[in-house]
């Protein structure tokens, strides 16, 4: 709820702007979006919106899921509780979130867990078929686990099963995604509000956001703070 903030437009014909990719090949911005299975595409300059093309059924209006940019909203979230005092990003997470004590997570520093320089035990490699990402997704639906399965039901109670690894907590950068799933645990909880309500006040509200966005959810309700944002395009 709130009044919108409307786009200012300055439409420019960037349909036949070409370039040339690495190997020699020329071709055009459209037959490149087109090639590169592009869903939307909208470039703003000066402040205005000047392209906007939608493919692959796409559509103004159309939701389409974030994944991994969500991790830069859930950051921005935690990042404004600290700015207010309301989190110490030198506390470690487990005075915060008790639950976590004991797993990878407990004795890192919120700051730690910003970074992405938590020691954890934890492969993020999409290629692999047994990664651990692919036992991440078995809580949000998005690969299927085996028909034997009596792991985790939740995304809270999965946080809670990771190992830490032998390095030491800070020592190196490891992209790793349930990183940002601790993060939306803690802004809820220190917050006592969901991602969702949190973004709506924070940043939808405060930009005058026209179309409403949603979060991808476990199946006990608890949001995908590592990629489960979906918004328009604009």
């Amino acid at each position: 709820d709130g009044p919108v903030t409307p786009i200012a437009t300055a439409p420019a014909d960037l349909d036949s702007l070409s370039f040339t990719l690495v190997g020699g090949k020329t071709i055009s911005l459209e037959k490149w979006l087109e090639e590169s299975v592009s869903d939307s595409f909208l470039v703003m300059h000066k402040g205005k919106l000047v392209y906007e093309r939608y493919f692959n059924g796409m559509s103004r209006p159309s939701q389409h899921q974030m994944f991994s940019a969500t991790k830069s909203f859930v950051g921005t979230l935690v990042l404004c509780l600290i700015d207010e005092g309301a989190i110490d990003p030198a506390k470690l997470i487990q005075d915060y979130l008790p639950e976590l004590r004991g797993s990878a997570f407990g004795d890192a520093t919120v700051q730690q867990v910003l970074d992405m320089t938590t020691s954890i035990e934890f492969n993020e490699d999409y290629a692999d078929p047994d990664a651990d990402v692919w036992k991440y997704g078995y809580v949000f639906g998005i690969s299927v686990p085996p028909a034997d399965y009596r792991g985790p039901a939740s995304i809270y109670e999965y946080l809670a099963t990771l190992k830490r690894a032998k390095r030491p907590h800070g020592e190196g950068f490891l992209y790793v995604t349930p990183n940002t799933d601790v993060l939306g645990w803690l802004s809820s909880r220190v917050s006592g509000k969901s991602v969702s309500q949190q973004l709506q006040q924070r940043i939808w509200q405060r930009l005058g956001i026209e179309r409403d966005g949603y979060m991808w959810l476990d199946a006990l309700g608890e949001e995908m703070a590592g990629g489960g944002l979906n918004i328009t395009a604009a």
